[in-house]
């Protein structure tokens, strides 16, 4: 297939997550925040009001603007209860300050919201332990220390799975690599040389049809094993769909959330990505209180951060009551 003919097909794949996406949302407040959130902006609502969360990269900010969303910075105003707010900042001085908040004004632009959900990501993905942040050791004591992992911006990442790879850093967790399932016609890197047939088969022979996250170190690994599950119900289905790789693929430890051979067409993709979104969403609204204040200081993710500062050792991960001890202190 030609270049132009690979570009066509990834547009009606596209298209059609789009509209998936989008079924049965019709204000252009909700339909703004579906694609924000689909793409990978940490977006909050409050009121009739969206916002990018505090933490979100400049380059989030500055895509915003490259499609032409209005938005405002709010330097030294802050809407949530109890946040204590930094001295004014233009844009330039924009960067990774948690304290800084852009308010995003909802779209009926629909070409628009088209255009944001379907670019691709300008790179092949978050393509490697070094991006963003500089490289990061994978040993006991580089793991031990990592608050926050590193803030990867939208623009670099797959939109299936951009909202998951942008929660993560919020668990302690490092990620190096990420990828929402390659399908037919995607255009990417070698595999736009192959025929549409050709490109589906390569991807099933190496598992790379299903959304998949690769975390820094085993040690990475086995958190997510522990911590992931605590924003699910115990039973629930799409745990026992993951599949944590015990070996060092391409550049980390790769985190499959869905079984080999479950994705073959458009509509098993969406059902997979749909929930990846539910996983993700839910982390992200953990840190709203039960009276609805947003309350990052006391959410979920922070005191599963606050647990892992008390590992003494790589054994400690292996516990198999970690889970358990775990959620007992986040109660």
């Amino acid at each position: 297939m030609s270049e132009t003919q690979l570009r066509n097909e990834y547009l009606v794949q596209r298209g059609f997550l789009y509209a998936k996406a989008l079924e049965g949302v019709r204000k252009g407040l909700d339909r703004t925040r579906e694609v924000l959130l689909w793409r990978g902006f940490l977006v909050m609502q409050i009121g009739n009001k969206l916002f990018l969360s505090v933490g979100s990269p400049r380059e989030d900010l500055m895509m915003l603007r490259h499609f032409n969303m209005n938005i405002r910075v709010l330097p030294g105003r802050h809407p949530f209860p109890g946040h204590r707010p930094t001295a004014a900042l233009s844009d330039q001085d924009i960067s990774f300050s948690k304290d800084i908040l852009t308010e995003i004004e909802p779209t009926e632009d629909e070409e628009l919201l088209y255009r944001l959900f379907v670019t691709s990501p300008v790179t092949m993905g978050m393509c490697g332990p070094d991006e963003f942040s500089g490289w990061t050791e994978r040993n006991w004591g580089t793991f031990k220390r990592l608050r926050f992992g590193r803030k990867v911006p939208v623009e670099v990442l797959d939109p299936g799975v951009a909202l998951i790879v942008k929660i993560l850093p919020l668990l302690g967790l490092d990620t190096v690599l990420s990828c929402e399932g390659h399908s037919p016609g995607e255009i990417k890197g070698w595999r736009s040389r192959y025929s549409f047939n050709e490109q589906f088969r390569n991807a099933e022979k190496y598992n790379d049809t299903v959304p998949t996250v690769s975390l820094m170190s085993k040690y990475h690994r086995e958190w997510a094993r522990q911590v992931l599950p605590l924003f699910l119900a115990e039973d629930d289905p799409f745990i026992k769909q993951w599949t944590f790789e015990e070996h060092f693929g391409n550049l980390g430890y790769n985190w499959r959330m869905a079984p080999a051979g479950s994705i073959y067409n458009l509509e098993t993709k969406y059902e997979a990505l749909k929930q990846v979104q539910r996983l993700a969403r839910r982390i992200l609204d953990s840190h709203w209180d039960t009276r609805g204040h947003y309350d990052p200081e006391n959410s979920l993710a922070r005191r599963i951060r606050d647990y892992k500062m008390r590992l003494m050792s790589p054994r400690d991960l292996e516990d198999p009551d970690l889970g358990h001890k775990i959620a007992s202190h986040c109660r």
